[in-house]
């Protein structure tokens, strides 16, 4: 399976056939290989600078390929994949401004699906086994849409995708889709957005792929219903004092309707930050608090976002979407 975002990239390989040991020995050769740079990079291209929306997505690049193996939220997609049976392979992003994939619909002159096919041959040549086993992407945000580019691939067809939090980039939905040639297609997507990966707009993409006689589902992530012990449970680095300061002060603030849902998108009031990231010890913290809350203050600003439920990483689902990928693909 393969993953492509600009939230993160992933290359997952089934090996739901092999034994657990197998699997492990090949998760850790891939490991190993990424972090000794000898496997393929994470690619990653300078969004265009136009106003369609398929480019949208540009302000939420921020990750690499290390962000899977120490954050909680990609540490438990990852971990979704391998009970599921997938060994994983982590490409790193060669833009280092942007992060983002390039979205351009044209195949041959799409410069990360020519580099990640150069790195795919070079990695077959290593790893000869591996070359026949069933391949399937996973892509979020930018990396969704370069997706369902690379899913026309013919070199090394992929046989399903997720997209996270994206879309079809519509060149290849209104164009390239036929008659059974497009793999099987999953979204996992946010209730509360409404104009990127809404809820309408891959309604209506399911509708051509089904149209098509191509296999297509989709699953919706809910806003979060914040509790004291929240950011602890979703982040163990945050303290379970510091998760029940960070949410006091959401609701005190009035960020929380009565059923402790997020009022405001926190990527658009930024008043929060004046109240979660005070510029010094007062009477409503510790020092440990304080401490740990400005320790933190990037997993924090992902968490307000995910529970918000417009556009960010969430392990909500994955087990899910993956699993339904694998039935449905192998049918």
């Amino acid at each position: 399976m393969c993953f492509f975002g600009d939230i993160y990239s992933i290359l997952y390989w089934c090996t739901s056939t092999s034994s657990e040991t197998v699997i492990q020995n090949r998760i850790n050769e891939a490991l190993n290989s990424m972090l000794l740079g000898q496997v393929v990079k994470w690619l990653s291209n300078t969004c265009r600078n136009d106003h369609t929306p398929e480019v949208a997505v540009r302000e939420y690049c921020r990750h690499s390929a290390v962000h899977w193996f120490h954050t909680p939220e990609r540490q438990r997609i990852l971990g979704a994949a391998i009970d599921l049976g997938f060994a994983c392979l982590v490409f790193q992003a060669s833009d280092k401004t942007t992060k983002c994939w390039s979205n351009e619909g044209d195949i041959y002159q799409n410069r990360d699906v020519y580099y990640i096919l150069k790195g795919l041959e070079g990695f077959f040549k290593d790893y000869p086994e591996l070359i026949s086993l069933p391949r399937y992407t996973f892509g979020s945000s930018s990396g969704g849409i370069f997706s369902s580019v690379f899913a026309i691939n013919q070199q090394y067809p992929i046989h399903g995708q997720v997209i996270y939090t994206s879309i079809i980039l519509p060149v290849i939905l209104h164009k390239h889709i036929k008659n059974g040639n497009y793999p099987t297609t999953v979204w996992i997507h946010m209730l509360r957005d409404i104009e990127f990966a809404s809820a309408q707009r891959i309604d209506m993409s399911k509708e051509i792929l089904r149209k098509q006689n191509i296999s297509c589902t989709s699953f919706p992530i809910e806003p979060s219903q914040l509790t004291s012990t929240i950011f602890h449970d979703r982040q163990p680095v945050i303290t379970h004092a510091a998760s029940q300061f960070l949410y006091s002060q959401l609701r005190q603030y009035r960020w929380l309707n009565n059923y402790n849902y997020m009022l405001h998108n926190p990527r658009q009031k930024l008043t929060w930050q004046g109240f979660l990231f005070a510029m010094v010890i007062n009477q409503t913290m510790s020092k440990e608090v304080f401490d740990n809350i400005h320790t933190h203050k990037p997993e924090i600003y992902e968490l307000l976002n995910t529970f918000y439920g417009e556009h960010e990483i969430s392990h909500e689902r994955s087990y899910e979407a993956l699993k339904w990928l694998l039935d449905n693909s192998n049918k």
